[in-house]
């Protein structure tokens, strides 16, 4: 049986979310962010009613209904990401935050409970 050199505590290890379901190529960083299309497995409110609207902020919101439903239950530990994904899954997409703000957020809490982390009881159940 083939096992891992290192565990995750012993390296940096970076996780990505990527393709909540729904993708869209934007070539031109210039054009109009407004999209449309109704095919994710997590839809925003903004999806659900057929009009154009912002990926990235439908991102922010189903990245947040992924912490929300399936991280933070399977461990009990990672509880604190809890205000920052309801502040991602708000129903007014002007009222999520940016993915950058999301990120800085992530990196703040990570950094207060580094500690925690390393005692290795963070990522168990």
């Amino acid at each position: 049986m083939l096992r891992p050199k290192y565990s995750r505590l012993e390296k940096n290890i970076r996780y990505y979310f990527i393709d909540m379901g729904f993708a869209t190529w934007l070539r031109d960083p210039d054009a109009s962010r407004l999209v449309t299309g109704k095919s994710a497995r997590i839809m925003a409110p903004e999806q659900k009613i057929n009009r154009p609207y912002d990926p990235f902020l439908v991102d922010v919101y189903q990245l947040g209904m992924v912490i929300m439903q399936d991280i933070i239950p399977i461990n009990e530990a990672l509880d604190c990401l809890k205000p920052l994904a309801e502040e991602m899954v708000r129903s007014e997409p002007s009222a999520r935050p940016a993915l950058t703000k999301a990120q800085q957020s992530m990196n703040t809490l990570d950094s207060e409970r580094r500690g925690y982390i390393l005692s290795g009881d963070w990522y168990r159940k």
